[in-house]
């Protein structure tokens, strides 16, 4: 009898562990949460800038297999972002991220209207202001430390032109092409100038703004009045191509935002920063797939 008890017992255990396997690898996959994400693009994938977004969109797309399905609206001009947002809630998007920082405003007014859904706005600056809403978040890459290393990189540069006598202490000049004073231009190009007075304590600066994300006219002023580098922060490789266009004339070397430009400035370019915007990205997926808060 006691052994016909040990053979039920054992086949009930392994039942029971059966069972268990059935609901954790059949059924939980049933009842996993799916669901879907937007991105709206300010340019497409032949700008550096969206190309690093998209990056994190794919990035999605690998880890989460078929329990997320991203939506993507590209070259998306700032002012006609209402019915791209209309559009992909209409969707059935749960998390949108908007990723250029004029879509600020009409994001926030659509989080407002649409409180099921979860809006993320790169390069935002405006979450804590009235009225906050619990499904409008506002994320930003601390790229100010990057500045301030590719600003000791700078000051590394001039300092061995000032050694080897090409410029004087006088000439320590850096010229920055900034697209708009917005918060995140500004702490950027503090940070730049930081780094690079930590190396040349008498390093002055020139900044210019050019009001829009593509322009770089201004590069080549600011190489004509005597800048020996030229840094930005605009979506354009254009500053490095001035610099480079420069070489024989002047010597005026360039540091670079979102991507490398040693293919258009190989005998000019020092270095430059980007901004890995798929741990944040990934975060905000994880937890709306969790129902949890986006931090």
């Amino acid at each position: 009898m006691k052994r016909i008890y040990a053979i039920s017992f054992i086949s009930t255990i392994a039942v029971i562990i059966v069972a268990a396997l059935f609901q954790f690898l059949v059924l939980d996959k049933r009842t996993q949460k799916h669901i879907k994400v937007g991105f709206v693009y300010v340019g497409d994938t032949s700008t550096v800038y969206t190309g690093n977004f998209v990056k994190a969109q794919n990035a999605i797309e690998k880890q989460y297999g078929d329990r997320v399905k991203t939506y993507a609206k590209y070259n998306v001009t700032e002012g006609n972002e209402g019915e791209i947002l209309q559009e992909l809630i209409d969707t059935g998007c749960e998390l949108i991220f908007t990723t250029s920082y004029g879509f600020s405003e009409k994001t926030k007014e659509y989080a407002k209207r649409y409180r099921n859904v979860q809006f993320c706005q790169a390069t935002g600056s405006n979450a804590n202001e009235k009225p906050k809403l619990s499904n409008y978040h506002t994320f930003m890459g601390a790229v100010y430390q990057g500045r301030y290393v590719s600003g000791v990189a700078a000051g590394m540069k001039i300092k061995e032109m000032i050694n080897d006598k090409t410029i004087t202490k006088e000439q320590a000049k850096i010229g920055y092409v900034g697209a708009y004073p917005y918060a995140e231009v500004i702490s950027g190009y503090t940070a730049f100038l930081l780094g690079v007075r930590s190396v040349v304590p008498q390093a002055v600066m020139t900044v210019r703004y050019t009001n829009t994300w593509g322009s770089y006219a201004c590069a080549m002023e600011l190489i004509d009045e005597g800048c020996v580098i030229i840094s930005q922060h605009s979506d354009t490789t254009g500053p490095a191509v001035a610099c480079e266009a420069a070489r024989g004339t002047k010597t005026t070397y360039h540091v670079a935002y979102n991507q490398s430009m040693e293919d258009v400035a190989p005998t000019t370019y020092l270095t430059g920063c980007r901004i890995n915007w798929e741990p944040y990205i990934l975060e905000a997926v994880s937890a709306v797939l969790s129902d949890k808060k986006i931090e």
